[in-house]
């Protein structure tokens, strides 16, 4: 046991259980600031992978996206924002 990754791992932990494990491996990195490799490691050592959020890439919490979202909370803020439409 390396006593430097296991407080690595504590950290991460931690963090994670803060935010509910809502995060993803970027965030958790940046949180620490720590490489994102570092923090894969250990969710992989800690069999912590598929507690995290993933997203792929441009997707946006819940599978909206970005632009769908941005309406969604100007609208539930009480600011009124045409949607444009492709015709």
């Amino acid at each position: 046991m390396n006593p430097k990754q296991e407080a690595l791992d504590f950290k991460i932990w931690q963090l994670c259980n803060e935010y509910e494990w809502n995060l993803t491996s970027k965030e958790i990195a940046q949180h620490l600031d720590i490489t994102l490799q570092a923090v894969k490691f250990s969710l992989t050592r800690k069999n912590w992978t598929s507690r995290i959020r993933t997203l792929s890439n441009g997707q946006m919490p819940g599978n909206r996206s970005p632009i769908t979202s941005f309406h969604e909370i100007k609208e539930e803020l009480g600011y009124h924002v045409p949607k444009m439409h492709n015709d």
